[in-house]
């Protein structure tokens, strides 16, 4: 043992110490083991698409009134289309000063006529095979901060039986 290298003796111990470790699976010890993979995908059967705007004007109550028509515009091509009032739901609506960046080249007169910003977003939700219709809608309507989409299954459907999908 004397010339033996200490790693050669540690691995001989650490080989002994794993091989006691080994677990008899037989009728005596009633142990069981089972192992499994699987892997299951399905295409999305629901969307929800996120359509809003964002524009500046000279003072709060200029933006606040084409805030509104342009919402009202909005709102009213994507009911045109097809889309349900209790599919779409409203996330958020914020007038503010706007502020610019340090390093903004706009003149003062553009600038002037960007003292506020209102924003204004929804989300709709939609079968999945509608999400592009509803986006295109929005945009053409002046939805100009739109684009977002979260796909969901809502069914599962197996052996001729759908049902809804937790979570």
């Amino acid at each position: 043992m004397r010339g033996t290298p200490l790693w050669m003796m540690a691995a001989v111990v650490l080989g002994a110490a794993a091989g006691a470790q080994t677990i008899q699976v037989d009728k005596n010890n009633r142990t069981i083991a089972v192992t499994a993979n699987d892997k299951a995908s399905a295409l999305a059967d629901t969307a929800s698409v996120t359509v809003g705007f964002q524009i500046y004007a000279p003072d709060a109550a200029t933006a606040y009134s084409q805030g509104s028509t342009l919402s009202n515009a909005i709102l009213d091509a994507l009911k045109k289309a097809g889309v349900a009032d209790k599919a779409v739901e409203s996330q958020d609506q914020k007038l503010s000063y706007t502020e610019f960046p340090e390093n903004d080249k706009s003149t003062p007169a553009q600038r002037a006529q960007k003292q506020f910003t209102l924003s204004q977003s929804w989300t709709v939700h939609s079968v999945a095979a509608d999400a592009g219709k509803v986006l295109h809608v929005a945009i053409e309507a002046g939805a100009n901060n739109s684009g977002n989409i979260d796909w969901a299954l809502r069914k599962v459907c197996a052996t001729g039986r759908c049902e809804a999908a937790s979570g």
